[in-house]
């Protein structure tokens, strides 16, 4: 029997420090999501997607806002990053439950 996964968004600063870092944490954190039963959102994956097909940031935030609505939960990791700030406001009215690191997470489920 197949059991629905929690889909949990990812957010954290990418534009303010390195990029390059900012994405591994990310990735880090979702991985650790992934090995406790969670299927991770990454937005900062769609870095190399505008790499190949290049779109202004508008763009990107409404893919943001799109795929945050169909998610479970919405991790924040610690950092400057107006864009997670923004989409954690959203989270309120698409009544997705937020969280201010993995471990509150995990210990509400």
């Amino acid at each position: 029997m197949n059991v629905k996964k929690k889909i949990v968004y990812v957010a954290g600063p990418y534009n303010h420090g390195n990029k390059g870092e900012n994405i591994h944490n990310v990735i880090r954190v979702a991985e650790h999501l992934r090995k406790e039963g969670y299927l991770p959102f990454i937005p900062h994956l769609f870095h190399f997607w505008n790499t190949i097909s290049f779109q202004e940031e508008e763009y990107w935030i409404a893919m943001d806002l799109d795929w945050l609505q169909h998610c479970d939960a919405f991790v924040q990791l610690p950092g400057i990053s107006p864009g997670s700030d923004y989409e954690r406001t959203i989270c309120y009215s698409y009544d997705v439950p937020v969280y201010n690191s993995v471990e509150e997470l995990l210990s509400d489920n």
